[in-house]
């Protein structure tokens, strides 16, 4: 009877790999909680959930919804200037100065 030449690898499994207490599975040393993704956070916007890290699919779109909200609010803003110089152009209108000159009046 022929022996084959070829030799065949054992593959350790990855749940019987020994590791520290209080370390996880294939890491010897211990991760630090405060670099862990929490599972949830607390937040003004409400409680925004992650699994393994990634946002579930309520959590981003409680995440879009405030930035849709925070973009409004931004634009309004940027146009309150507009609006005064638009109330400023009415009051002006109404005090008879139809026309510009260089020294505002007519």
């Amino acid at each position: 009877m022929r022996q084959s030449r070829h030799r065949t690898a054992t593959i350790p499994r990855l749940d019987r790999l020994d590791t520290k207490p209080g370390c996880g599975p294939g890491y010897n040393h211990k991760i630090p909680a405060s670099i862990m993704t929490p599972d949830s956070v607390d937040t003004r916007i409400g409680r925004l959930e992650f699994f393994d890290g990634f946002p579930t699919e309520a959590t981003t779109r409680t995440v879009y919804d405030n930035l849709d909200f925070l973009r409004g609010v931004e634009v309004f803003l940027n146009f309150v200037p507009v609006a005064s110089l638009e109330c400023m152009r009415l009051g002006n209108e109404a005090m008879g100065v139809t026309e510009t000159s260089p020294t505002g009046t007519s």
